[in-house]
């Protein structure tokens, strides 16, 4: 039974946020250096975080399968574009106003974190639209059918497979529909306490508050532990020597092959595991280490950063993943 276009909408939107932190946590995750315990254990978590936001993916994939819908997650329209910094995507302008920028790790990259994340009770109320992701996600369950009927777990991605912490399963039911935004929100996007999420991971807000106690207490030197990469890589690319366009080329087709197998994997008519999409990722970190080193962008001291542009496979160089 199709649905109302503005339920379509929400859940489009609600996959497009999650498609939206991938970027802003990688990338400032891999620029941090192998080079004490405190950035690699800073790492882990912000890795971890990335990991679990391929699963609330997969888990709006699987509620919107269920209502009949398919995702289109390497779609232009919804592949976020950092090309100058954006708002969260169907984020209100009005209230916690903030914008995602591609930054290396640093104060400001955590502090953007944590305004991601920020849990409904820190929130600044507002008539107008929603201030945190977890209120977007109250306001997406109040749109759910509630008759069982509008929901079929045909074609969903399957439940033994899970790329991050909690729980993957198919939705044939409103509780079900209701419970996989429920995980979503209780490991990060507008949790309202500190309690792990039933797989022993602390909300994602939490999370980066560890990660900010690592930066604020000195146990993470900056100038010891992160690469020197460049603020906002797309406003710097016309700068980019010839060899470090290149090796950006190299990155985004890799990350389009990665966002072209998520949508293999959630939109296919008997949907595999998530494995191959999990080994697109984790070619990544070497593509961006390549990136860097080709050393300085020309005219700064700093180093390039890939800009997650997606990237037609007819437009990928030979022997790019695909």
């Amino acid at each position: 039974m199709l649905q109302k276009p503005s339920l379509v909408r929400r859940l489009h939107t609600a996959m497009t946020i999650e498609l939206s932190t991938l970027p802003t946590y990688l990338y400032t995750a891999w620029t941090l250096r192998n080079n004490s315990a405190p950035a690699r254990q800073a790492m882990r978590l912000i890795a971890s975080v990335a990991y679990e936001e391929m699963l609330h993916m997969a888990l709006v994939a699987n509620v919107t399968r269920a209502l009949g819908h398919k995702t289109a997650i390497n779609d232009p329209e919804f592949v976020p574009d950092f090309s100058q910094p954006l708002n969260l995507p169907g984020h209100s302008n009005r209230v916690n106003e903030f914008r995602v920028v591609l930054r290396p790790f640093g104060a400001d990259a955590i502090q953007t974190f944590l305004d991601i994340e920020l849990p409904r009770q820190d929130a600044r109320r507002t008539v107008k639209g929603w201030s945190t992701i977890g209120e977007f996600y109250d306001e997406l369950k109040r749109m759910l059918p509630v008759r069982d009927g509008a929901y079929t777990p045909d074609s969903q991605l399957p439940k033994r497979d899970n790329p991050g912490g909690g729980v993957l399963f198919r939705v044939a039911s409103h509780a079900d529909a209701v419970a996989a935004i429920d995980q979503i929100q209780q490991q990060g996007e507008g949790s309202t306490q500190a309690d792990d999420d039933g797989d022993h991971e602390l909300a994602h807000y939490y999370k980066f508050l560890q990660v900010q106690t690592l930066l604020t207490t000195g146990q993470i030197d900056l100038a010891r532990d992160v690469w020197p990469v460049v603020d906002d890589p797309h406003g710097h690319l016309g700068a980019y020597t010839k060899a470090q366009l290149a090796a950006n080329l190299a990155f985004n087709s890799a990350y389009s092959a990665l966002l072209d197998a998520l949508q293999d994997t959630v939109c296919s008519a008997s949907p595999g595991v998530y494995g191959a999409s999990t080994q697109a990722m984790e070619a990544l970190p070497h593509l961006a280490a390549v990136l860097r080193a080709q050393g300085p962008i020309p005219g700064t001291d700093r180093l390039a950063g890939p800009t997650f542009a997606y990237v037609a496979a007819a437009d990928r160089p030979n022997g790019a993943l695909s």
